[in-house]
C-alpha cells in the first residue's frame, strides 16, 4: 500500500512539475502564412527584435518549415519573451537558404512582412513591422506576394 502511495505521488509531482514548466515556456507566436501557391521548398520565417539586424540577422528562434501542401501553413514559435518583434516570411523554393533576387534586386520568391508595409523599391523599416509579442501570445496572418 506504501509502495501504491508513492508511486501516485511521485506521478503528481511530475505531472505538476512538467505543467510548470509548460507554463515557464513564455508566449507563443503563431504565424499564418496564406496564399503559398506551390508545394515546394521550405518556408523560411525570419523573427527580429531590433532595426540593427532587421532582415540581416533573425533570432535563433526563427523556424524553417517544409511545404508540403498550397493554401495556409501555420507556424507556432516558442522561446521568446514578451516585448516588440518584426516578422520576414519567404518561400525558399530552390533551399538554398536566402531570398534570391532579379538583377535589379526585387525578389524572385514569394515573400511577406508583419503588417503587410507597402512596398516600394526596397524592403520596409523595421517600424512598420513591429508588433507587440503579448505574455498570452500573438497571433499575425501574412499573406505570400503571388510569384
Amino acid at each position: 500500500m506504501k509502495i501504491l502511495r508513492l508511486l501516485l505521488v511521485s506521478g503528481l509531482c511530475s505531472l505538476i512539475t512538467a505543467q510548470n514548466l509548460r507554463a515557464d515556456e513564455g508566449p507563443v507566436l503563431t504565424v499564418e502564412v496564406k496564399n503559398i501557391l506551390l508545394a515546394k521548398g521550405n518556408l523560411m520565417v525570419g523573427i527580429f527584435n531590433n532595426a540593427g539586424t532587421f532582415t540581416k540577422e533573425e533570432l535563433p528562434e526563427s523556424p524553417m518549415v517544409p511545404v508540403k501542401e498550397t493554401g495556409v501553413i501555420s507556424v507556432e514559435v516558442k522561446g521568446l519573451k514578451a516585448g516588440k518583434y518584426a516578422v520576414v516570411v519567404f518561400q525558399d523554393f530552390n533551399e538554398n537558404g536566402k531570398l534570391d533576387k532579379n538583377f535589379l534586386g526585387m525578389p524572385k520568391e514569394p515573400y511577406a512582412f508583419s503588417n503587410d508595409p507597402e512596398i516600394s523599391r526596397s524592403a520596409p523599416k523595421f517600424s512598420d513591422c513591429t508588433f507587440e509579442l503579448e505574455a498570452e501570445g500573438t497571433s499575425l496572418s501574412l499573406t505570400l506576394s503571388g510569384k
